[in-house]
């Protein structure tokens, strides 16, 4: 061996690497709530409530569009429930179970290691996963438990398939050991389901299986049950997944920010995402929480990284074959084959293109290597190499974490990962959006409006993007061209109500009445409240001189609480217009007790003044100069931030467009 780093009890080993993973992310135990966070811990009503187990074990992973993403992940959300009972939600809990849960995964890999190259190989693996950049966004950020929950059962598992006495025989409490931590893995993380090929991949590794027709034969006896019962296992989950999904257990729309992941460039886009893999693996040192355009720009055609990563996808599993001859080369192959091939969109999209979250599983390949390079060097190794080796290791350990420590406020919260997207990638859509954002909240219109231009000239084919960008041209009065972002978006991605209902605000600012009427209805049908709807309805029926309908819209939407000020004085207006003035007083004086300001208060008193003067009759000619409202449609609502990134697909259904601020 390499002498300079000095033999040590295995348990001292395993306690180094641990401290070296608590030491790594310190900081990291102060940040707050950061993008997916928010939508699945903070403001999810599930997690909040413990004793809402039916919730928590039988609906899809995200509290909407659930069935369409395709992730049911019951077992997180439970261990996610059960962190907010203890701590009431303080963030500092869900920190360090994160931090403590990856020391343990740790210790795991290190225990792995240990039983395929020995202790100080191990140990030097161990080390590097301990520290590695590219585990930051799983540890710093919270939603990342998942994938250090779902590693710990695989690694359990493994630890229990490899700590057999020698030979293929396996002992039915091994076996029964296993079932309940692949089901774990499996409701924690889908992409787990590749258990069983690592558990084979292993007893190759450690010499098993003897390479003989008869040594094969008699190996697959040994090993008939255990796949069976995990199998079964498999069949158990899916069964409750497809229940729980109503009939499909995919989803059937995992990515809709990224239409080039689930049309016919899917393939492309898959093989352009494998050399990026393999640098976030092996130079970490350029990181990012978004890897859409133009981080990475999706392809449409074969380019030079399309067939550098069929090269590499082909080498590195020529590599995993090898495996049974050449285990030290083969299996950190096989390993990270495996474990990538599910995240990869490869064979079914995922909803990313890259996320360093996938890759936590994955990088346990690179320990392995490191492993059995560092035990394959030590007996050839000259005295000026053993003493180098340790030196250029503790260096190499040093840089990586210092990169972590250095990356993990950026996770501090959604803005923090927002202002280090903006500086790492100011050339990416989604920070030329962010930018926008910002600069549409500081009143810098014609500032956001070019951020907006240039995000869409980068990448216009991002469903919520487009939304947004409507919003914003609602709020300073360009209508016409908010359709057309509008009817991009839900051309992308028509199963979002805020997008929907925005975009049926949207023709009635424009007068395509008919056409606002037929977004109402298709709201309607994704769920939006009446509340919201028999208002937009009321407008139209108003504008389409149908009024008797146009009344019995408002008098629905009255009953509804969730209508802006401006919304309320069209009610009273459609009141008095169908001859019920006195009805439409008491609309008024609650239009008057939400008007945000003195000038909106001004337009409640002037319509108050026309009801009073009889400018709104039930006989003879439509309002006309009388009429504060004026003709055109007029809306408060542009969304006010951008959507979250990787997986938070679409803002929640609870927060009406129409509501969050702004004028048209």
């Amino acid at each position: 061996m390499i002498h300079r780093i000095p033999r040590a009890h295995p348990a001292v080993l395993a306690a180094v690497v641990a401290i070296a993973a608590v030491a790594v992310y310190a900081n990291a135990f102060a940040n707050g709530f950061a993008l997916d966070d928010v939508f699945i811990i903070l403001n999810n009503p599930r997690v909040r409530d413990l004793t809402n187990l039916r919730d928590i074990w039988l609906t899809p992973y995200w509290p909407w569009s659930g069935r369409e993403l395709g992730l049911y992940r019951p077992a997180i959300i439970f261990l996610y429930a059960v962190q907010w009972a203890i701590g009431g939600g303080a963030p500092w809990v869900f920190h360090a179970a994160n931090i403590v849960l990856n020391a343990v995964a740790t210790i795991l890999v290190f225990v792995l290691l240990r039983r395929l190259a020995g202790d100080v190989p191990a140990f030097v693996g161990a080390l590097v996963f301990a520290v590695h950049p590219v585990h930051t966004e799983v540890v710093a950020n919270m939603v990342g438990q998942a994938e250090i929950v779902a590693a710990l059962a695989v690694l359990g598992a493994c630890l229990i398939h490899t700590g057999r006495p020698d030979g293929v025989g396996i002992s039915w409490p091994r076996r029964l050991l296993l079932v309940p931590l692949f089901l774990l893995a499996l409701s924690t993380k889908e992409s787990t389901v590749v258990l069983p090929g690592l558990l084979v991949a292993l007893d190759f590794v450690q010499r098993r299986v003897k390479l003989s027709p008869d040594g094969l034969a008699r190996y697959a006896d040994a090993m008939l049950m255990t796949l069976f019962l995990l199998a079964a296992t498999l069949a158990a989950y899916l069964l409750v997944r497809f229940h729980v999904m109503s009939g499909s257990v995919m989803g059937v729309d995992a990515a809709p920010a990224m239409p080039y992941l689930r049309e016919e460039y899917r393939i492309l886009n898959a093989l352009r995402a494998f050399p990026e893999f393999i640098r976030l693996l092996f130079f970490p040192q350029e990181l990012a929480a978004d890897y859409l355009p133009a981080v990475i720009m999706p392809v449409d055609d074969v380019r030079p990284m399309v067939i550098l990563g069929a090269l590499l996808l082909a080498g590195f599993t020529l590599l995993a074959l090898a495996t049974p001859w050449l285990p030290a080369v083969g299996f950190p192959a096989a390993w990270f084959m495996l474990t990538i091939i599910t995240v990869s969109n490869l064979f079914f999209p995922i909803g990313v293109l890259v996320a360093e979250r996938t890759l936590y599983l994955p990088s346990v390949a690179l320990s392995a290597a490191i492993a059995f390079a560092w035990r394959a060097a030590a007996p050839a190794a000259s005295p000026a190499m053993r003493r180098l080796a340790p030196a250029m290791l503790a260096v190499a350990v040093a840089l990586m974490a210092v990169r972590t420590w250095v990356r993990n406020p950026d996770w501090y919260d959604t803005p923090a990962v927002y202002r280090a997207l903006v500086r790492d990638h100011p050339h990416a859509y989604r920070a030329q959006w962010v930018q926008a954002m910002s600069l549409r909240l500081q009143g810098e219109i014609e500032l956001a409006d070019e951020h907006f231009k240039m995000a869409y000239r980068i990448y216009p084919r991002d469903s919520q993007f487009l939304a947004d960008y409507a919003n914003f041209l609602l709020a300073i009065g360009r209508p016409h061209d908010a359709v057309t972002m509008l009817e991009q978006s839900y051309s992308l991605h028509p199963n979002v109500q805020n997008t929907v209902i925005t975009l049926a605000h949207a023709y009635l600012a424009t007068g395509r009445n008919e056409d606002a009427l037929r977004m109402v209805r298709e709201a309607e049908r994704l769920g939006v409240g009446r509340a919201s709807t028999m208002a937009l309805r009321a407008y139209a029926y108003h504008a389409l001189g149908r009024t008797e309908l146009a009344l019995a819209a408002a008098r629905v939407a009255v009953k509804g609480s969730r209508m802006t000020w401006r919304m309320w004085s069209y009610m009273a207006r459609n009141l008095a217009i169908g001859g019920f003035p006195e009805e439409a007083l008491p609309v008024l004086r609650t239009a008057r007790s939400l008007a945000p300001d003195s000038a909106a208060r001004a337009v409640v008193a002037a319509v108050e003044r026309a009801v009073h003067d009889g400018c709104y009759r039930a006989a003879g000619p439509a309002p006309g100069a009388c009429d504060p409202l004026g003709p055109t449609f007029q809306l408060e609502g542009a969304a006010q931030n951008a959507s979250a990134l990787q997986n938070a697909t679409a803002r929640p259904p609870e927060t009406p467009p129409a509501e969050a601020g702004g004028t048209l």
